[in-house]
């Protein structure tokens, strides 16, 4: 997932070339300058515009979304991260790389995750089932925040896949999981730079939070990737989908 933003530093870099070659400018090209600085400023301490390319927070986010990302630390940002909170953020094993999934543990929590592909948070089970049919499983859970509740599934058609167990979380770190959990590159797969002690693999510094999903805009199907998801379950190898 790459933000707008890119987009708009391109922009302003072309307008701003415009205006000096310009002896006389225009006034489109000084509004459009100005509008341009002002985007690229209120990402760095307000937000951004993102847009979600695949299925992996399915049912919650869909493939062409617009989405915006409230700053994580920036000036309207002021309350910790939650369970449940959905954040865009860089993941150490793919460096660049933006994702979008939701938060299941915060430091001092015990996640665990069984062969029935089914998360528990400090012993708790994560959701309860609500809906059963020939292809998916739908799960509902509350987060952290009072009257929130959001909606996960998995895929019948696809069994277990082997990965790690559980995980304690350090302070300072995060464990991510996608909502459409079949279809979802994160932190039970991910492997972090070479020398990152064991305990840490998969798991997310809160130097890489980017932003907290607050608003979807509008969606944008027809420029959605081809792909169910983050990437297919028999490609679990290849580390640069998402």
């Amino acid at each position: 997932m790459k933000p707008l933003i890119i987009v708009f530093i391109i922009s302003a870099l072309y307008l701003s070339y415009q205006l000096i070659r310009s002896r006389r400018p225009k006034h489109w090209l000084i509004v459009s300058s100005s509008l341009s600085l002002a985007v690229i400023v209120s990402f760095q301490f307000l937000g951004g515009v993102f847009l979600i390319p695949t299925e992996s927070m399915y049912p919650t986010i869909k493939p062409g979304d617009l989405v915006i990302a409230q700053r994580v630390g920036g000036l309207f940002d002021h309350r910790a991260i939650r369970r449940g909170d959905v954040l865009v953020f860089n993941a150490p094993s793919v460096p660049g790389v933006y994702y979008v999934k939701r938060v299941l543990g915060i430091p001092g929590d015990t996640v665990t995750y069984n062969e029935e592909k089914i998360f528990s948070i400090n012993g708790k089970q994560n959701g309860n089932q609500i809906k059963k049919d020939g292809f998916t499983t739908q799960y509902q859970a509350d987060t952290d925040t009072a009257g929130q509740s959001y909606i996960f599934q998995t895929d019948n058609r696809i069994g277990y896949v082997k990965t790690g167990k559980k995980w304690i979380i350090p302070e300072g770190y995060y464990f991510m999981a996608g909502d459409n959990r079949d279809h979802s590159l994160d932190s039970r797969y991910w492997d972090n730079p070479p020398g990152t002690p064991r305990n840490l693999r998969g798991l997310i510094p809160h130097d890489s939070l980017v932003g907290r999903v607050n608003f979807r805009i509008v969606n944008l199907g027809f420029l959605a990737r081809g792909d169910s998801g983050d990437r297919s379950i028999k490609q679990r190898q290849q580390p640069h989908q998402r």
